[in-house]
């Protein structure tokens, strides 16, 4: 797991030539997804700003941290 929180800089893993800082995590329970077991998971989110002024929601499992490379 990578920890990522509010402030952290990313990079979505289809675009790693843009870095942007997490400004908001959320999570949506009304597209849960149904585990093993029957146990529910939410969806998690977070919206990204990115340099250039852009500001996009991307999942939060497509995100990787840009610190720690």
């Amino acid at each position: 797991m990578q920890n990522i929180k509010v402030g952290t800089p990313v990079y979505n893993y289809l675009q790693m030539n843009r870095v942007g800082v997490v400004r908001k995590i959320t999570t949506e329970i009304a597209n849960q997804v149904w585990m093993t077991e029957g146990s529910p998971s939410g969806r998690q989110y977070a919206v990204v700003e990115y340099p250039d002024g852009k500001i996009e929601k991307h999942l939060l499992a497509d995100l990787m941290r840009a610190d720690l490379d």
